[in-house]
């Protein structure tokens, strides 16, 4: 089973890839750059569009904010959490990602 993520269609390997290369750079709010650098299918996403409509929905459950000397890694941890809650719709077991959950790996600040 695939899954269509902002415009591209993933499998379920290539979410659960996205997931452990984005949670592997814990310091860093980059996404496109780590995905694209890895050969990851998700790194010509919108993750953008994503992020916002998953941050629409589900206020809550992002709750990091930054200011002008630190950025907060929110659409980073908006998209991962879109990737993970993506991996149960596919069929796969989230809990197998390393590092599925990046938001608990991030400072306040990000």
């Amino acid at each position: 089973m695939t899954a269509e993520i902002g415009g591209v269609t993933a499998s379920p390997e290539g979410i659960s890839d996205a997931v452990a290369i984005l949670a592997s750079r814990q310091h860093s709010t980059a996404v496109k750059q780590p995905l694209k650098a890895q050969g990851n299918v998700l790194a010509e996403c919108d993750y953008h569009l994503v992020a916002e409509t998953y941050l629409e929905r589900h206020p809550d459950r992002v709750t990091l904010v930054g200011n002008k000397e630190k950025h907060a890694a929110r659409v980073k941890n908006a998209f991962v959490a879109f990737l993970t809650e993506q991996l149960a719709v596919v069929g796969s077991d989230p809990t197998e990602v390393p590092a599925a959950n990046v938001m608990e790996n991030q400072s306040e600040y990000g």
